[in-house]
Order: structure tokens, then C-alpha cells, then sequence
């Protein structure tokens, strides 16, 4: 289901229409002022470790990303209605006990969704009946608001409100419906199932169709020769100067069967993917070279290194 970490973070015209999926509105919990507080602290955590991540993998964090600072107060608005939406179960101590979590985690990335990994931040589920209008996921008791056609497929054009609905329960199919599990279930090879725990160094991990058998936090799934991509084994990746197959501690790059350093602004990349992810490899001289980023109404993308800037 979709994460809270990742919702809001868009323009205030889109964060209005969250009032609109339910009524009366209801108000959000606790004063005012705690709520707005918390969503800051809850805010700043996960935009720390976005901006450390970032310097990690060798890029810039870009502005407009979902926790860069000019982010910050669509996200703190969205925040604050979502924790007045009807039904949801989300509250400012929720946030403020996440935050606290998230910043005594050891240092690097977050995983795709922290509610995998770190348990204050698992999302208590809402309390939103079957049927109810809801615009997100933790409004719902079942765990899943559904924004669908009439016939259960696509819409026809995004929707921004829905309805609660059931989600299957343990032991119930999954891969086909298209939906997600209840809460604190996983679709794994086609079923409902209980989330597993995260897997220790050398125990083994899959990812596949769906199938999620996740390493502990800061381990990463290593492929297992002879197993295909089927299944491998929770590690960590390789640092500068080791042998590798094809992945390496970020930012480092595996190349000729060794971990080594991507190629600063100047190097040389014969092979083309050899330079710094915020660099590109210029064609005629196969040197890396960086973008020239452009404002509103300029011309971009015509040649090597034009992109627009992040307005």
C-alpha cells in the first residue's frame, strides 16, 4: 500500500482536496500547534537522512524531491490534514516516536518504506468502515482505499478521493486481484501471508513477482551464484578494492570485477556509465561533463547535458 512517508508532497491545490473525500471534516488530533510540530520533526528526520543518503550515492538532493527543504511546508500542510482525515489512527505522538526512531537507526539509506523495517513507524490502521470515502490507505480499517473503476480496473483518469475497501485476508490469493493485502499482510508467491521478519546476515532473501523476504536494516539481498534471480543471500555490498559481480556499496561502481569510484567532472568514460550519477558522459569527447540546467522557458534536452531546473 502506499507509504505515508511518501504522501503530500506536492502542490497545496492537490493537498485541498484531501477535506473533500470526507465530511463533515473532522479535526485533527490534539492542539493545532502539536500537530503542525510534529509533522516538522517527522518532516526533518526523514530530510536528513534523504540528504545524507543522497551525498552517499554521489548526487545532489534536488530540490522539489520529497524531503528537500522546499518541500517542507506542502508536506507539513498534507501532514496536517491527513492527521484529520476521518479515520485515520495516525497521531502527532505517532510521528514524533517514528522521528525519534528513524534518528537512532546506524547511518545510510532508508529502504523503500521504513514501516518495513523499523517498528515505531509501523502505521496503526484507521477505523474508516468498508464503503466510507477516504483519499488514502490509513484512513481505512481494511488497510486500502480504493480509487478503481466501476469494473474494478484502471480509471479512466486519476482519482484523488475513493472507498474503503476489503482487502483479502490471510490465505486469500493476491497476485491476481491487483490489490493488497489486509494489514500486516504481504502478498508473497500469490497468498496473503504474515509479513515476514527481516532477515539476518547470510540468511536468505527473495525478490520476485511480488515476493518480498527482506534483509535486516542495512543488509542488502546478494545474488547467490547459481541461483538465478530467484533468491540470494542478505549481506552487505562490497567496498572500494573488492571483487563484484554487479553491485557495490553505493557510490562505488563494479567495474572489471572491482569496486572503484565513479569518475569525477573531467574523467573519462569510455564505456559511458563511468561518471558521478549527477554527471553526464559527453559523446564526442567521452569525458564527464556537468548538465547545464536550465530555468523556465529556455530550450533543453536537444543535446548532451541540457535538462531544466527543479522550479
Amino acid at each position: 500500500m502506499r507509504s505515508f512517508f511518501v504522501v503530500g508532497v506536492g502542490s497545496i491545490g492537490a493537498v485541498a482536496m484531501f477535506v473533500a473525500c470526507s465530511s463533515p471534516q473532522p479535526s485533527a488530533p490534539g492542539p493545532a500547534g502539536d500537530v503542525v510540530a510534529a509533522c516538522g520533526t517527522y518532516f526533518d528526520s526523514l530530510g536528513k537522512r534523504e540528504a545524507a543518503c543522497a551525498a552517499q550515492e554521489g548526487i545532489p538532493l534536488a530540490p522539489g524531491s520529497d524531503f528537500a527543504p522546499d518541500s517542507r511546508a506542502a508536506f507539513v500542510e498534507q501532514c496536517r490534514l491527513t492527521l484529520g482525515g476521518a479515520g485515520t489512527a495516525i497521531t502527532p505522538a505517532y510521528l514524533t516516536r517514528c522521528a525519534a526512531a528513524v534518528d537512532k537507526l546506524p547511518a545510510g539509506c532508508l529502504p523503500n518504506d521504513p514501516q518495513n523495517g523499523v517498528a515505531e513507524c509501523m502505521l496503526p490502521p484507521g477505523t474508516a468502515a468498508v464503503g466510507a470515502p477516504c483519499s488514502d490507505n490509513e484512513q481505512c480499517a481494511s488497510g486500502y482505499c480504493g480509487k478503481e473503476g466501476p469494473d474494478g480496473g484502471p480509471a479512466a483518469s486519476p482519482r484523488f478521493c475513493g472507498y474503503c475497501v476489503a482487502t483479502p485476508g490471510e490465505g486469500a490469493p493476491c497476485a491476481e486481484s491487483g490489490r493488497v493485502c489486509g494489514n500486516g499482510l504481504a502478498c508473497l508467491g500469490g497468498t496473503c501471508r504474515k509479513e515476514p521478519a527481516p532477515v539476518g546476515a547470510g540468511g536468505t532473501c527473495a525478490t520476485r513477482q511480488g515476493d518480498d523476504f527482506p534483509c535486516q536494516w542495512g543488509l542488502e539481498c546478494l545474488q547467490v551464484a547459481g541461483s538465478g534471480d530467484v533468491t540470494g543471500m542478505c549481506g552487505v555490498l562490497p567496498g572500494v578494492g573488492a571483487s563484484c559481480t554487479d553491485r557495490c556499496a553505493k557510490p562505488l561502481q563494479c567495474r572489471g570485477g572491482t569496486c572503484v569510484a565513479p569518475a569525477d567532472e573531467g574523467g573519462d568514460c569510455p564505456l559511458s556509465g563511468e561518471c558521478r550519477r549527477d554527471l553526464f558522459c559527453e559523446a564526442a569527447s567521452k569525458k564527464c561533463r556537468a548538465f547545464s540546467v536550465v530555468g523556465a522557458g529556455a530550450a533543453c534536452g536537444a543535446h548532451d547535458g541540457e535538462r531544466a531546473a527543479f522550479l
